[in-house]
């Protein structure tokens, strides 16, 4: 029987066969976009589970008593825990002073000098936390000294074309030096992403910090039944071992992290692992689900619309004593057919356009033929799709009553034309959300890129500077500005928009516990508001006029004066220790406009600017009306004075790019599944136009005949779609319009939502349906009327 039903599934798709190519196209674009978006999204989803006993470790993270919610801890912390907590089996400490700083490290092996910013210190325990396949070298011993450094696969093949690394040295900044001891295999799908680990050992001044945030700490827990009390009591620690920052640590409230929740976490301050949020990969899944439901609409709509060709066909098998409960397996067989070819290219289709996808979601997946879990996913995500998809049109066609049949008097066709209405309504409803929320996506990043940041980055380069002290900068700064093209030079601690330094600063009356104090902090030379051209609600920048300035004097931006009520900032003194080792006063000589310092996405927050120490020199800024010229002349001032570091630059405009480069990625994604929702639901419009098309082809013959034009004859089949795709855009509004409404709450700075989005989407739909169905209804309103009655 089942031999039988197979053959007959075939026979009729082969029979309708563009019916068939139609349902089969919507399908497998539909299980592509699942394919695609679902290994995607389990990639996303399974960070950190590979590691042995990843459901044991934690990560140290704290909010203050402002419910701000911060990753890291100190370093000096870690010895204790094992000790204090018996629950505790081991302890690692990961440091980033790299990626955290937003700098780089110079490495140099086989003749190379390479500027990697992917560089990781961690306990010796590392990789007993976090194993991963050793590729060279021996997991047990690779991190025992402080002279030993792992490298990735990809950093051990950049530096080491003959394949053998371990026993290499590798130099790092011109002055550390490390032997290799391993080649590490480390998973893509982990929030840790380096290319070299050592341990901190060689710089101990990090692991004795109590009061600085430099490290990320990592508990493996057995019994986790004991979280709740290490939360608790781990202030015990502090109140005792931190002295005298005991008041500081008592107002800290200590949150145990999974490590597996890591990746997919909100977004903390002080963090520096990338992330993305559940909300959008859920976002993403929903959008490759509805774009699947297009294609299951599809073969909804064009199954029962033909269900009026099969109506003769079974009704000749119940007069031959077929049963209902017999007909519908034959027909689900034909959508099951039909899905399993779908799922199979999908497969292959997905295959090919992973590398694509990769790059469009900086994404490092892969597909196997031969993974069970991928195979078995798509060919159930087939069935599935088959039962949904197959089981209402198997219903209707095998509910024909014979005797109606025979009498030609069943009304298969038009009774449930509600219902094709009603899906065409739905696809055009889906297609139009998405475009709408794809456009406003748009313009909210077009607004954050030419917003008012509040400075000048036009023409200005971020030099970075490796001997950072005061007599090399100027140095390099006189000998700059002997050039025409360059028309400011000045420096900072750090870029601005790749993040910064935090410190902590007491106004009059707040005491050493209070979490307003905590600050984000910069240094700056002389000239730096000139060049950047940052504007000064009050006081006055640094000047050398004022030697005081020099170890005093403090500038501070709106935000600060605001959060710590400074009426009279220019008179208020602050309290930090910043360079003495204890508390002194400090005076405030300007207060900035508030800039954007970080990302645009984000509220401006109090940032307190300083002059002073070798610090404020790494990153030297020049700003050119001459940018080709003024490159020239940078990569050869550093081949002539440092030789021994290659020019390292960046351009402003595009580090701030980079910082929400991430929903450009959504963006596209968006954007895309948007016009394949279009494409899925234009395709289903062309079968069902050419169905009504082919029913209707006396009537139109008669109606030419009695004078009717071309014009109304193509308005007499769009127009029962066009009301269709005018409601599906009116319904579309308010959903799209609180979806991107939420997404654009994300943001400090955001666009408003422009109501001629919905209005140009909808007038493209409008078009889209004219285009889809002009083609077919102008051919059948040109054929001769005579032809079409005499055929008839």
């Amino acid at each position: 029987m089942l031999k039988y039903n197979l053959l007959l599934a075939w026979r009729s798709l082969v029979k309708r066969k563009l019916t068939a190519a139609i349902m089969l196209t919507g399908l497998t674009i539909g299980l592509t976009c699942v394919t695609l978006i679902g290994v995607f999204v389990f990639h996303e989803t399974s960070y950190d589970t590979t590691f042995s006993h990843f459901d044991k470790i934690y990560r140290f993270t704290f909010r203050n008593d402002q419910g701000k919610h911060m990753a890291g801890s100190p370093a000096a912390l870690s010895p204790y825990l094992e000790s204090y907590f018996p629950s505790v089996d081991a302890v690692c400490r990961v440091f980033y002073p790299y990626m955290r700083a937003g700098t780089t490290g110079l490495v140099e092996s086989q003749g190379k000098r390479i500027y990697e910013r992917k560089i990781i210190y961690g306990d010796s325990t590392f990789f007993r936390f976090f194993d991963a396949p050793f590729l060279e070298g021996d997991i047990e011993t690779a991190l025992d000294a402080p002279d030993k450094i792992v490298l990735s696969r990809a950093a051990a093949a950049r530096y080491f074309e003959n394949g053998q690394a371990l026993g290499n040295l590798i130099t790092l900044n011109g002055e550390h030096v490390f032997r290799v001891s391993g080649v590490v295999d480390f998973p893509t799908n982990s929030h840790f992403n380096f290319d070299f680990i050592m341990t901190p050992y060689f710089q101990p001044r990090l692991l004795e910090e109590w009061t600085r945030w430099p490290c990320w700490t990592y508990l493996k827990i057995n019994n986790d039944q004991q979280i709740f009390t290490i939360e608790e009591d781990i202030n015990d620690i502090l109140l005792t071992q931190a002295s005298p920052y005991d008041l500081l640590w008592s107002s800290y409230k200590f949150i145990l992290q999974p490590l597996e929740q890591i990746h997919t976490s909100s977004e903390m301050s002080w963090d520096v692992v990338p992330k993305v949020a559940k909300r959008q990969l859920n976002m993403l899944l929903s959008i490759a689900l509805a774009v699947l439901a297009l294609g299951c609409i599809n073969f909804i709509n064009l199954a029962t619309a033909k269900a009026a060709e099969r109506a003769k066909e079974t009704g000749i098998k119940k007069l031959f004593g077929a049963k209902k409960e017999s007909l519908v397996p034959q027909f689900m067989l034909e959508a099951l057919f039909l899905c399993l070819a779908a799922g199979i290219l999908a497969l292959i289709i997905s295959s090919m356009l992973l590398p694509h996808f990769n790059t469009l979601a900086d994404a490092k997946i892969s597909i196997s033929y031969f993974d069970i879990k991928v195979i078995g996913s798509v060919l159930t995500t087939s069935v599935v799709t088959a039962l949904l998809a197959g089981v209402y049109p198997a219903v209707v066609i095998s509910s024909f009553s014979p005797g109606q049949i025979l009498k030609n008097k069943h009304t298969a066709t038009g009774s449930h034309s509600w219902l094709r209405k009603t899906l065409v309504t739905f696809q055009f409803f889906i297609s139009a959300a998405l475009v709408s929320a794809t456009w406003v996506m748009k313009d909210q990043l077009v607004f954050m890129q030419q917003m008012d940041l509040g400075f000048d980055q036009q023409g200005v380069l971020s030099v970075r500077l490796r001997q950072a002290n005061k007599e090399t900068f100027e140095r390099v700064k006189n000998e700059l500005m002997t050039h025409s093209d360059i028309e400011k030079v000045s420096a900072a601690s750090h870029t601005l928009g790749a993040g910064s330094g935090t410190w902590s600063f007491y106004p009059p009356g707040m005491d050493l516990a209070d979490q307003q104090a905590i600050a984000d902090y910069m240094r700056v030379d002389y000239g730096f508001f000139d060049l950047m051209d940052i504007e000064f609600v009050q006081g006055r920048p640094f000047s050398e006029m004022y030697p005081s300035d020099l170890g005093q004097g403090l500038i501070i931006n709106e935000s600060a004066a605001e959060l710590w009520k400074l009426e009279h900032p220019l008179s208020t003194p602050l309290r930090t220790d910043i360079d003495a080792g204890f508390m002194e006063e400090r005076s405030i000589v300007g207060v900035v406009k508030n800039f954007h310092y970080k990302s645009p996405e984000f509220d401006v927050t109090p940032l307190v600017l300083d002059i002073d120490s070798s610090s404020a020199y790494r990153h030297v800024y020049v700003k050119s009306n001459h940018m080709n010229a003024s490159l020239a002349v940078i990569e050869n001032l550093w081949s002539e004075y440092f030789p021994e570091y290659p020019a390292e630059y960046s351009f402003q405009d595009e580090v701030f790019s980079r910082t929400y480069s991430n929903h450009q990625i959504y963006r596209r994604i968006m954007g895309i599944s948007g016009s394949i929702a279009l494409l899925i639901s234009a395709i289903g419009l062309l079968g069902l136009v050419s169905f009504i098309l082919a029913k209707k082809k006396k009537e139109m013959g008669i109606r030419k005949i009695l004078g009717a034009s071309l014009a109304q004859l193509f308005m007499l089949i769009s127009r029962q779609f066009l009301w269709l795709v005018i409601v599906a855009n009116v319904l579309a509004i308010p959903i799209a319009y609180y979806g991107v409404r939420e997404w654009l709450m994300g943001f400090a700075s955001r666009t408003n939502v422009d109501a001629m989005i919905f209005v140009y989407t909808l007038l493209g739909s409008i078009l889209l349906v004219f285009m889809v169905i002009s083609y077919n209804t102008v051919r059948s309103a040109l054929r001769n009327p005579v032809d079409v009655i005499r055929a008839e």
